[in-house]
């Protein structure tokens, strides 16, 4: 893997013919609409391109992705965006990827070139760096999707990620026309009956320990089901356990359809949310990161529980 500067990547990518861009299984907002962004980018440039996933695209996003047709590609190069590691490509976990563009540390992707920008609270940032690099216009469609890709994955600028670069680039996108009313109505104003039912099953479910410094919670695939919502559109849920005061690890354990364990972790007041998932072999950034556990909910919990409680308990001493 060679490390690349956005000015290098810039202009590899303008010498290439045709690629197709992976996003990351069990898709969020910003590796897709980061990775819509950089198609159509490519594609002002005559360059032919392809988004393509693992996972169905989760139905909030593809308003705004359903109308952007995909080339027919022959003998396509592959970049990954938004992918931290390799198997986080899902079904195309064995494909070769020449470029990788992503924002987390450590990143695992087995790619020719790889830049990684862990200071940026996106992918999205750091793709609208590399366009503009590139020579790309930023279109209203261009901004739209790169403004989408940062204020789902900032939680609408509440991230512990968001910093001064954040605000810059969301500047630079709102003044190219990104539709910032609409779009922050449409991913945190609004909600359908399903999510608020599945928001209240995750409360029934709250687990608390160390004096209220850690919060667990758990969704089973029967409460998906009995709400009636889908795993795409579960996005953001860790988000409720920073809603409580004093919580300094907020857990999401989700169940999955083949008898494993998603984890997701949030963290505050110095604890290393990348550093607990490493323990069962995730990562992700310092104060949110992920993992997957190979058993159920319950077990996951407890498992995740205990490395948390070992890392409060340091920083108690």
């Amino acid at each position: 893997m060679n490390n690349i500067s956005i000015s290098e990547i810039a202009e590899k990518l303008l010498q290439g013919r045709e690629y197709r861009i992976f996003y990351h299984k069990r898709p969020d907002g910003d590796t897709v609409c980061s990775s819509y962004a950089l198609m159509l980018a490519l594609k002002q440039h005559g360059i032919k391109a392809a988004v393509s996933g693992s996972s169905p695209i989760p139905p909030v996003y593809r308003e705004i992705t359903g109308a952007i047709e995909n080339d027919e590609l022959n003998d396509p190069e592959n970049i990954s965006v938004d992918v931290s590691a390799q198997e986080r490509l899902g079904v195309y976990s064995d494909e070769k990827i020449k470029f990788c563009i992503d924002h987390h540390y450590p990143n695992t992707v087995n790619s020719e070139y790889c830049i990684t920008e862990p200071g940026y609270s996106s992918c999205g940032e750091l793709v609208y760096e590399i366009i503009c690099a590139m020579g790309t216009e930023i279109t209203k469609q261009i901004a739209d999707l790169l403004y989408t890709a940062i204020i789902t994955d900032t939680f609408c600028f509440r991230m512990r990620s968001v910093n001064s670069h954040t605000f810059k680039t969301a500047a630079a996108l709102s003044a190219e026309g990104a539709d910032v009313t609409g779009l922050a109505k449409l991913h945190f104003m609004t909600k359908s009956p399903a999510r608020a039912e599945i928001e209240r099953r995750f409360a029934e479910s709250f687990v608390y320990d160390c004096d209220g410094k850690f919060l667990g919670g758990i969704i089973t695939l029967k409460d998906m089901e009995q709400a009636g919502i889908t795993a795409a559109e579960l996005e953001g849920m860790t988000s409720i356990t920073e809603q409580i005061s004093g919580v300094v690890t907020g857990i999401t354990v989700q169940e999955l359809s083949d008898g494993r364990s998603r984890i997701s972790v949030h963290s505050a007041d110095g604890i290393d949310a990348s550093e607990i998932c490493a323990r069962l072999g995730g990562g992700g950034h310092y104060y949110a990161a992920g993992c997957e556990y190979d058993g159920p909910p319950d077990e996951a919990l407890n498992a995740i529980r205990k490395i948390c409680i070992e890392f409060i308990l340091k920083i108690n001493k």
